[in-house]
């Protein structure tokens, strides 16, 4: 007989094959029944194939998930008996009689396209985050949307806990009282974008967007609190009738607590007559709450639900209910290709010895020469030792504390699921939940035993410890779905944009037209001294293990190996030095877009924070100079006195020390104080390099060779942005000082020398921490009601030279606080003021530096916050104990 050809069989034929016999019935199955129920039709050319395959021992593997199709394989028989010689056969045979060696793969089906979700009212999350995530991982669940969470805001211990690999969430606390929360677990391949609502307060909501290949569907989830609101229905139909007019695909769930099951409940009538009127269905026609009432909701308009199913998962008084869309997901699985390099598997030993033999040329006459070759050199042994490999990888892998014991108390729990489902009665029912509830408290207890285990573990090494807490208590980092070329550009046009449009708005002024005369400096610096091998040696050492995509080497690997690596490196700074330049390939960034918040729209590129990350040489590099710089500002005492921003034994701390104990010193006098914080628009990427040469050269003293070596340091400096392993194309960089580099911050606090002259020339008392600058000034005791006119002096000349400079002064973002005790405070009846046509209300509370002060320097408000904090702290400190 020719060789069966390939079948696609159906899952019911597949149960029945597993379970029914060989005989008369089984080898004439009901054909026309089989076609119209299980969908099962063959050509005529296969049918005799079919009974041939149907009567033949065949070998049925299930798969573990619900709705995918099971795989068949042909038997052939063997004889076995249970002497000690065929013992051997039986184990690779297994219990059947089977030789597994000659089974062949029967082609499978393709798997079930449909979006499944799921809504489930947890009453607590924190108590049931192993419980949910096996739940997700098990039911292969696409989107779960959960109420009533309790969780706190900003405490994401219990969403990173519920959370499996491949899944992220949107999350919403309730901000006041206990109770309620929001959250949405859902897969990380679906283009998920949580949308903006108006202020709600009869009701929580979580408003998002999924979109798929064909079409978008928007989703909303609701809490609505027990206690009735007389003005719910009200902001419902608002809510409701906007969205409904903007989206043809809309599906509203949640937790209503509204009765619509009860014909005589008002309230329930009056939300069913809305919905009536919006053209609204729902779809719950069982009881969602283990008393009978139907509380749990479904509502669309145009989507189209399927298998809608109300289950009682024993950990919670509501019920679950699950759903399908038959819309078609972009991807069916989430799958990913990555490439990396075993690093683990190397043998340094001959690594060593390899980078030992690499040769220090002699004949290159330039820098850029020496890093090509350190370049290659090094990436060149890597590729020997340790190659790059290309997978594709799944997030399918199941939770590492998930033990043998508790894999079976999950199949006692479905025997028992199974048994309650198919007799309906109350003591199989008892014994289900009580089950799931201790299934619940084993899962927690692994995992807690698993978390304690890797803790104990970590002892001794810091970085991996506080690797494994921030896993659990940071909030999940959102991955852009769309790593393509065109999105990167996108994001370098915006940076480069955001900076060109800062610029294009400030008006042009001269900086001559400052008066700021400051005389030349006649202590120069025109020379870098050459460092050791050993000097090297120590500040790779002493830098943090961070690796750019641009390096060679790992800088893990490159600091373990350092010793052979170091007369390269130590060369090339030195080269660099005396030559006064600095390769291109030192001078390229690589900038990694971060949402500033998560709870910000990723679709606004305005919510991005672009991070630059350079090449770990080009850092060793510029900590050679900066040592010397540094060194060359505090021998001639060119350091700001009140800026404590990027310089030894200066920090927030001095300079907030030094600020209160004036403002309080002022009070004790019998006089308030006014405070105004400064706030300037992207400053540092605005400095314009011409200005920073010049103020180099006249107010530090540098010159000769050292100048140059800034000169080529600032000038042609490169930009791209890199999403997964896509990249834009690379931008020239024109101003600003080199973000995540080392002499970045120095080089601003050197841009921002005069302001400080500025200043002292009104009398008008300051300080200064990088960008952050805070001017304050005692106010007339006798006439607390005018602002001294050598404040406004001084902040218009201030923002003169800030123009001049560049730099623009954020006059809306401004915060301005009148300090004093309670009675200075009141005795003033200046409650607000002008500045640049502006009027700026005077605030309660400022945060300055992280400290929040309030109006009578009492600290209340950041002793409350810091409380606050604290408390979470400890609360997530607790939840990690055994």
């Amino acid at each position: 007989m020719a060789p069966l050809a390939p079948l696609h069989l159906h899952s019911a034929w597949a149960r029945h094959l597993h379970t029914a016999p060989a005989g008369p019935w089984f080898q004439r199955p009901n054909r026309q029944r089989s076609q119209s129920s299980h969908g099962l039709s063959l050509p005529h050319e296969h049918r005799q194939d079919l009974t041939s395959f149907i009567t033949g021992p065949y070998y049925i593997h299930r798969l573990h998930s619900r709705g995918e199709h099971s795989t068949c394989h042909r038997l052939r028989h063997r004889k076995t008996t249970n002497t000690r010689d065929n013992k051997g056969k039986q184990r690779r045979q297994g219990r059947r009689g089977v030789d597994f060696r000659l089974l062949r793969t029967f082609p499978k089906a393709k798997p079930n396209s449909e979006l499944k979700i799921e809504l489930f009212n947890t009453q607590s999350l924190c108590n049931k985050t192993t419980f949910i995530f096996d739940h997700i991982c098990d039911k292969k669940v696409d989107i779960l949307c959960l109420t009533e969470t309790w969780h706190k805001p900003s405490s994401y211990m219990a969403l990173n806990e519920a959370c499996p690999p491949g899944y992220t969430y949107l999350e919403k606390a309730r901000t006041t009282g206990r109770g309620g929360g929001l959250a949405v677990f859902h897969r990380r391949d679906l283009p998920v974008t949580p949308l903006p609502l108006p202020e709600l307060t009869t009701f929580e909501s979580l408003l998002f967007n999924c979109k798929l290949q064909k079409e978008t569907i928007l989703i909303l989830l609701i809490y609505r609190p027990p206690k009735l609101n007389t003005g719910f229905i009200m902001e419902l139909q608002d809510l409701l009738t906007s969205l409904c007019a903007t989206s043809h695909n809309t599906l509203i769930l949640g937790d209503f607590n509204i009765h619509v099951h009860s014909s005589n409940n008002r309230p329930a009538a009056e939300f069913l007559e809305l919905l009536d009127c919006l053209h609204l269905t729902q779809h719950v026609s069982v009881p969602t709450h283990t008393k009978g009432h139907t509380l749990d909701l479904v509502i669309t308009d145009n989507a189209p639900i399927s298998n809608l199913q109300v289950e009682d998962l024993g950990v919670s008084d509501h019920k679950l209910i699950s759903m399908t869309l038959p819309l078609t997901k972009t991807y069916m699985q989430t799958k990913r290709q990555i490439q990396f390099r075993s690093v683990k598997t190397i043998d340094l030993t001959l690594f060593n010895k390899d980078i030992q033999d690499i040769s220090l040329p002699t004949k290159f006459t330039s820098v850029n020469d020496y890093v090509n070759h350190y370049n290659s050199s090094l990436r060149s042994i890597l590729d020997t030792h340790a190659p790059v490999k290309t997978r594709t990888v799944t997030f399918s892998r199941s939770a590492p504390w998930f033990t043998p014991e508790l894999r079976i108390m999950k199949t006692a729990g479905r025997a028992l699921e199974r048994q309650f489902i198919s007799s309906g009665l109350l003591g199989h029912k008892q014994a289900y939940r009580k089950h799931q509830k201790t299934y619940s408290v084993a899962l927690t207890a692994a995992r807690s035993h698993y978390f304690s285990l890797k803790i104990s573990n970590s002892r001794g090494n810091s970085k991996q410890l506080f690797s494994e807490i921030n896993s659990l208590v940071k909030p999940s980092t959102y991955t852009l779905a769309d790593t393509s070329i065109d999105h990167c550009n996108r994001f370098m046009d915006f940076f480069i944009n955001k900076v060109a449009s800062i610029q294009s708005a400030l008006p042009v002024i001269a900086e001559s037209q400052v008066d700021i005369t400051l005389p030349m400096q006649s202590n120069t610096f025109s020379a870098f001294s050459v460092v050791t091998q050993l000097d090297v040696e120590k500040i790779v050492k002493s830098m943090k293990t961070s690796t750019c995509v641009l390096d060679p080497l790992p800088t893990a690997l490159l600091k373990s190996n350092i010793t052979a690596i170091c007369p390269l490196i130590t060369t090339i700074i030195n080269q660099s030095l005396r030559a006064s330049q600095v390769p291109p390939s030192l001078k390229t960034a690589v900038i990694h877009p971060y949402l500033k918040k998560p709870s910000l729209d990723p679709n606004i590129l305005a919510h991005y924070r672009p991070v630059s990350n350079l090449p770990f040489i080009s850092k060793v590099l510029e900590k050679v100079v900066a040592a010397q710089l540094h060194q060359h500002l505090h021998i001639h005492n060119f350091y700001e006195k009140f800026q404590s921003g990027f310089r030894s034994a200066h920090s927030t701390e001095t300079a907030l020390v030094r600020v209160m104990n004036d403002l309080l010193m002022t009070a004790d006098q019998g006089s308030p104080s006014l405070l105004l914080l400064l706030d300037l628009s992207a400053a540092f990427d605005t400095v314009n390099h011409t200005i920073l040469l010049n103020r180099l050269q006249s107010e530090i003293g540098l010159s000769g060779t050292a100048l140059k070596w800034f000169h080529s340091y600032l000038t042609n400096r490169t930009e791209y942005v890199s999403l997964g392993q896509s990249k834009s194309s690379t931008h020239t960089v024109t101003c600003g000082v080199p973000q995540g580099s080392v002499l970045g911050p120095t080089l601003f606090t050197i841009y921002m020398l005069p302001l400080g002259h500025i200043i002292n020339k009104h009398k008008v008392s300051f300080h200064c921490y990088a960008d952050d600058t805070q001017l304050y000034m005692k106010m007339d005791s006798t006439s607390p009601t005018a602002l001294p006119s050598s404040l406004q002096l001084c902040l218009e000349e201030i923002k003169a030279w800030m123009t001049a400079n560049s730099l623009r002064l954020n006059s809306n973002k401004m915060d301005v606080i009148l300090l004093g005790t309670p009675h200075q405070t009141q005795s003033s009846n200046l409650s607000s003021i002008s500045i640049f046509g502006l009027n700026i209300p005077f605030s309660t509370t400022v945060t300055n530096l992280g400290v929040r002060i309030d109006s009578n320097l009492t600290f209340n408000s950041h002793i409350r916050h810091l409380s606050k904090v604290s408390f979470l702290h400890l609360k997530n400190i607790a939840r990690l104990r055994p």
